[in-house]
């Protein structure tokens, strides 16, 4: 009885609730109303705000930004992780952020398919270091230059392709990114869109060449029949025409 005036409870407002049962209590051994309870808590928790930076720390953050540095790789060496990248440039100053771009989905399937590695590939990448000299330097010093490392490391023989952006920083490219997979879906939208124009075109064709065939079709028959009903109207076919000729009839003369 207590369970269920309890689970009733729950569903009704301060005004409307129902009195407990006299020797009942608040039991950790009734199911409903735990997991009502947590439940109800659950709903009733406000979505974590995120907390607002003070001019000071605005302050520190811009300061911190503009030192910064950003260093291009046109290529990245074949099965190359960030974890990897970021150990390897690491040894030359603090590095901030990384992003490397993945290969398209087409190439990594053809790949599979003819039985290659089956692992991630990405093509190109950016590395944020957090001293702009420091990242200047060490594209300067380690471009065109092999990884190195041990002999026995499957980098050992790749080659760095490193190349300064100056004045360039990290929300310009991500200004970037959003800007290019904002065309990359518009053009897709297009392709799809064009698409379905083409498709319609080419099912209207069809629809009219079926009605002019049956039109077709019905007037062949149509002269069919009435070539065999034999009505005395004769049609002669001249050059791409058709001559109709007709029976007169003969008018008697007075006298």
């Amino acid at each position: 009885t207590y369970t269920y005036i309890h689970f009733v409870n729950l569903f009704l407002s301060d005004d409307q609730q129902l009195p407990a049962m006299k020797g009942s209590g608040d039991s950790a051994m009734s199911p409903i109303p735990a997991a009502a309870t947590s439940g109800k808590a659950g709903m009733d928790k406000k979505k974590k705000r995120v907390k607002s930076m003070t001019p000071e720390e605005l302050e520190t953050f811009r300061k911190a930004e503009k030192r910064t540095g950003l260093v291009y790789l046109s290529r990245i060496p074949p099965h190359m992780k960030p974890l990897k990248l970021r150990h390897l440039l690491g040894e030359f100053g603090a590095i901030g952020r990384i992003y490397l771009q993945k290969e398209e989905g087409k190439f990594t399937k053809l790949r599979k398919q003819q039985g290659g590695n089956k692992k991630i590939n990405y093509t190109e990448g950016w590395v944020e270091f957090e001293d702009k000299q420091v990242a200047k330097s060490v594209a300067l010093s380690l471009n065109n230059t092999p990884l190195g490392g041990k002999k026995n490391s499957f980098f050992h023989d790749d080659i760095w392709n490193l190349k300064y952006l100056p004045r360039f920083k990290w929300n310009q490219l991500t200004e970037r990114m959003a800007y290019e997979a904002a065309v990359r879906d518009q053009r897709l939208q297009a392709e799809i869109s064009a698409a379905t124009k083409g498709n319609h075109f080419y099912l209207e064709n069809v629809d009219k060449a079926k009605m002019l065939r049956d039109m077709e079709a019905r007037k062949g028959a149509k002269r069919k029949s009435r070539d065999d009903d034999g009505d005395g109207d004769d049609d002669v076919r001249v050059g791409a025409g058709v001559m109709r000729t007709f029976s007169q009839k003969q008018v008697k003369g007075y006298g």
